[in-house]
């Protein structure tokens, strides 16, 4: 009898070490692996050409990071790790093998280490400003609360809508603290038409639509002063325009600057200088109607002014991007439903309380701040080209420290790298933006590719003396 039960156990044990051993010859098949590598080769394939007909970012949402680039990754891994334990026991000859297969393991989980928990994005400041967030390449949705002129933020979350667009009979919705959020349409590319109306609320602010027109540059463009501000603001680089409805709201910084009050239906100005801290001309203005404050040559000309306006935006989608476009969506608040474009804000009322929607990259806080001191840029001789450029930044214990194209900053574990910069309509540098990167899996990806180079090697090398050996 307890034979038999013996038996019966050592065939329990066989079967499952049977059922065990064809699940490990199925996974290590070079036919399986066969159809997962030409699986990689399709999607990296589909992926270049989206990324060359549309952009980086899109390829990557859709394709790169995709949850079926990633099935196939781990049955990637999968199937080496079936390699190895199909070669069990190994012997001295498998050394190599080993190595490699190893290290290309490691490199898989370095990179979903790095795309799970890893920091890619990018920070920008002007010169003279200091900042400590970066912009990630993810997208979400924030709730601010406005009041007296602070703002609070009460909700955040992601909000990734490219590789599942919303419907208008199934809407994306989103429960904040001030009721539900619809989403009810994408647009992936879309080109923004924005407008100011008059308003007969008498709450809303002035607007007004202006030319400025010098030998250097001829620009038109909308100011205009929303209720909650103390005054509008455009910033030209030599130039500021500022719109406000009292003179005692907006203290003149020492550069050049025009500042409009809205009186009635007339504009009053004042012009400043960098060398006068008093106003060099005043008087009124209507549309239509041009001055010469006296800056290389510049003229000022009203072309509509608007003493009570509001804004009305709509977007045109396309096809694909270009310079100019940006993803939008359309959004319903109990009675409220407006678009929005990426990296804008809407206004939100709620019980007589205002909120702001914001809708663009997902902010992160470094938890130390970086002040950019100076920015230079090099450019080839005779031309406006750019051929380098650099900042110096101070970091929050007061060092100095200078980041160039081939000279990055790494500090608390990040890496800052000098990615480009924005210029002003006169050609002066305005703004620099740092390429900003923490990679938690670098080192599991630094040390899978020297086992690969060693597996490599110790192949090459073993083949070598299997040679000699077998010519004597």
């Amino acid at each position: 009898m307890k034979s038999t039960v013996k038996s019966d156990k050592k065939s329990i044990h066989s079967g499952e070490a049977s059922h065990f051993r064809k699940a490990i010859r199925f996974l290590s098949s070079l036919k399986l692996a066969v159809l997962i590598i030409v699986g990689l080769g399709i999607i990296s394939a589909v992926g270049t050409i989206i990324e060359s007909r549309y952009d980086t970012e899109t390829a990557q949402k859709l394709i790169y990071h995709s949850w079926y680039m990633w099935v196939l990754l781990s049955l990637l891994a999968t199937v080496l790790i079936a390699v190895m334990v199909d070669r069990w026991p190994w012997k001295s000859r498998h050394i190599g093998f080993l190595f490699a297969h190893s290290g290309i393991i490691l490199l898989l989980v370095g990179a979903y280490i790095t795309h799970k928990w890893g920091i890619d994005g990018t920070m920008r400041f002007e010169i003279g400003e200091e900042n400590r967030f970066v912009f990630l390449n993810e997208n979400e949705l924030t709730i601010y609360r406005s009041s007296e002129l602070i703002t609070t933020k009460v909700y955040s979350t992601r909000a990734e809508f490219l590789s599942s667009p919303p419907e208008e009979k199934n809407p994306k919705t989103f429960s904040t603290p001030i009721g539900t959020i619809f989403i009810e349409e994408f647009y992936p590319y879309a080109l923004e038409d924005q407008k100011w109306l008059p308003s007969d609320n008498k709450k809303d602010g002035p607007a007004l639509r202006f030319q400025l027109e010098n030998p250097f540059v001829n620009m038109t463009e909308w100011i205009s002063k929303e209720r909650e501000e103390l005054y509008g603001v455009r910033n030209l680089g030599p130039a500021r325009i500022v719109l406000t409805l009292s003179d005692q709201d907006y203290v003149p910084l020492g550069g050049h600057e025009l500042v409009l009050r809205s009186n009635g239906d007339a504009l009053s100005y004042k012009v400043y200088t960098k060398e006068q801290k008093q106003p060099v001309s005043s008087g009124e203005i209507r549309a239509g109607q041009t001055l010469e404050p006296g800056w290389m040559k510049t003229v000022f000309r009203v072309l509509k002014y608007l003493p009570s306006a509001k804004r009305e935006s709509q977007f045109k989608k396309l096809e694909r991007p270009n310079g100019f476009s940006r993803a939008a969506i359309r959004v319903r608040h109990k009675d409220q439903t407006e678009w929005l474009g990426k990296n804008s804000v809407l206004k939100l009322y709620d019980d007589g309380q205002l909120y702001y929607l914001a809708y663009g990259r997902e902010r992160f806080d470094l938890g130390f701040p970086l002040k950019l001191l100076k920015f230079e840029i090099g450019r080839y001789q005779g031309t406006r080209m750019a051929m380098s450029y650099e900042s110096e930044v101070e970091l929050e214990d007061g060092r100095k420290v200078l980041i160039s194209m081939n000279e990055p900053l790494k500090h608390h574990g990040y890496t800052f790298y000098q990615a480009s910069f924005e210029e002003d309509s006169m050609g002066k540098p305005r703004a620099s933006i740092l390429s900003v990167n923490w990679d938690p899996g670098r080192w599991l990806k630094y040390f899978g590719s020297l086992l690969i180079v060693l597996g490599a090697f110790y192949m090459a090398y073993l083949r070598k003396i299997n040679k000699k050996i077998k010519e004597k």
